[in-house]
């Protein structure tokens, strides 16, 4: 996809307004956030499954479709529900869990993995405020089984 305005002023956008449907921030925008290392790459959204919903969000947002990859913003589906619970709130948006934001980073290409890794040694730094505590995945396991 592509934002009209730049994907800057989107993730400002995001984090001034947030949306009215999911959309849940990873990859370099939200590493930057916890770890800098570098600017720019594209800003990669997760949102929510379903055959409608990166239109939805992509009307939301205003984006325009991308020919040949040549787009600032990509929009994710999560093929599981376990890769969005942790979510972390950042002004009126949301991003990933660090666990998950470092999983989208190594896995990522040009300079993510470094990104990564930059978030792994946050993590290591950070330890007791993001580790669960007892019961937390338990109660967490129980909201997701509860949803339609």
């Amino acid at each position: 996809m592509v934002a009209r305005m730049g994907p800057d002023a989107l993730y400002r956008s995001l984090i001034a307004r947030g949306t009215e449907i999911t959309a849940v921030v990873t990859g370099s925008y939200a590493a930057r956030e916890v770890a800098p290392v570098a600017v720019g790459g594209p800003l990669t959204i997760y949102v929510d499954p379903g055959p409608d919903m990166v239109d939805a969000v992509a009307e939301e947002l205003s984006l325009m479709r991308a020919a040949h990859g040549l787009g600032n913003v990509i929009l994710l589906q999560p093929s599981d529900w376990g890769q969005l619970l942790g979510r972390r709130a950042f002004g009126a948006s949301e991003h990933v869990a660090l666990s998950q934001l470092a999983i989208d980073c190594l896995s990522g290409p040009d300079r993510m993995p470094a990104e990564g890794e930059a978030v792994l040694a946050h993590m290591v730094a950070t330890v007791d405020a993001w580790r669960r505590h007892p019961g937390e995945l338990a109660n967490e396991a129980a909201t997701i089984r509860s949803r339609p």
